[in-house]
């Protein structure tokens, strides 16, 4: 919850993103990006930002303290300068220019060994005149594809065209994550390796019992434990630890209220768990940074942005609309986002925390600072705190 706010005069009173007594409001478009803010006064940091061309409902509050055009107030709470508005006829909706939910009719490549060639739009295409050279493991949002002269051309969601000799489509996990229903038996684990066997004893010359497939699940009402490399499964099969990813209890220097929401990211089994206090809500399957260099301590959510491009190394390596990201050290860029490959279970990132795309949309819907759909970025503030990031 933001802020409460008391406007006397207007008899209208807020109570974080909640209006009562609300009246006269009207649909305004955003002409550039918008501060949100939890009070009207800039002074304060904004607390979201909506992208450009996005349609909201708001009221003018007749107050002007540092926007000459007034304060409008969001239906759903916060504060906007006016001044960045237009009245429209237009029904509010989010901003088409930042929409995570891109991937209708979008195809996820991965440039691989030997690198894409580059044309930043169709002019520079139709003249051969090359962008930047893209290097292994930029991951590319992909709409449609083309053959010129026997070659084959990607062309991207936001008009670039790509060369397509040393590219690879992906097969993306959209969901492996599941809610935890009270009384109920929940996600205990998942196998990350293909036609895993369980055996009759921990041992492997024991007996083959059962096979699993990736990514399948065990449920049940007790966490597993593991002994000298074997989980013992509750239908009494063992298989090898380093064929599965438990679910584990994390040590953590605080005790959380009943009502306080949290994060636990296990880098030693690439799960990540959602609490409620001390409930386990949501259990998924994440990749962590391939190097080790996925940073243990305790954080919180500082920024969140519902779609974004990655960029490195000077953009010659980027990921294209990633989506629902959760930036818990923003100064090093760790967080956790979307991912697109099908390798979860297994580290496999630069150093921020993949999910499947359902789960990461599920984590951010969920976290504080909480977000509204026309909104493309969150902040942490003192009106409301972002979830603790416990890293272990």
């Amino acid at each position: 919850m933001r802020t409460l706010t008391i406007i006397l005069g207007i008899g209208l009173m807020s109570l974080g993103h909640c209006s009562v007594f609300a009246q006269n409001y009207v649909t305004m478009r955003t002409m550039r990006q918008v501060a949100v803010y939890g009070a009207p006064d800039k002074s304060h940091r904004p607390v979201a930002r909506i992208h450009f061309d996005a349609v909201l409902e708001v009221e003018n509050t007749g107050k002007t303290k540092g926007c000459k055009k007034g304060w409008g107030r969001l239906k759903s709470g916060g504060f906007v300068c006016l001044a960045s508005l237009k009245a429209t006829t237009l029904d509010p909706a989010p901003s088409p220019y930042d929409n995570p939910d891109v991937d209708g009719d979008i195809e996820r490549y991965v440039v691989t060994k030997g690198g894409a060639v580059s044309f930043p739009n169709i002019k520079w295409f139709g003249e051969r005149r090359p962008g930047l050279f893209l290097h292994r493991g930029t991951v590319l949002a992909v709409k449609k594809t083309i053959v010129r002269g026997g070659t084959l051309y990607l062309i991207t969601r936001d008009g670039q065209y790509i060369r397509g000799d040393n590219v690879e489509k992906m097969a993306p996990i959209w969901r492996l994550g599941k809610k935890i229903v009270d009384g109920e038996p929940f996600v205990l684990g998942y196998f990350i390796n293909a036609d895993v066997e369980s055996r009759s004893e921990p041992s492997d010359s024991a007996t083959v019992v059962r096979k699993f497939a990736k990514f399948d699940v065990i449920e049940g009402h007790t966490l597993l434990e593991s002994t000298d490399g074997w989980v013992k499964l509750p239908d009494d099969g063992f298989v090898k630890d380093s064929d599965f990813a438990r679910v584990r209890t994390p040590v953590t220097s605080f005790t959380p209220a009943d009502d306080e929401k949290w994060i636990a990211v296990d880098l030693q089994e690439q799960t990540v768990v959602g609490y409620l206090g001390q409930k386990r809500v949501f259990v998924a399957l994440a990749s962590t940074g391939k190097k080790g260099n996925t940073a243990r301590g305790s954080y919180r959510v500082k920024w969140k942005r519902r779609l974004q491009t990655m960029r490195l190394h000077g953009g010659h390596v980027r990921v294209e609309d990633v989506q629902w990201v959760m930036y818990y050290i923003p100064e090093l860029g760790f967080a956790l986002h979307t991912a697109w490959h099908n390798n979860f279970g297994h580290p496999v990132s630069h150093g921020c925390v993949n999910l499947p795309r359902d789960d990461a949309r599920w984590f951010y819907e969920w976290a504080t600072p909480t977000s509204y759909p026309f909104e493309s970025e969150d902040f942490d503030t003192d009106f409301e705190k972002g979830t603790r990031v416990i890293v272990f």
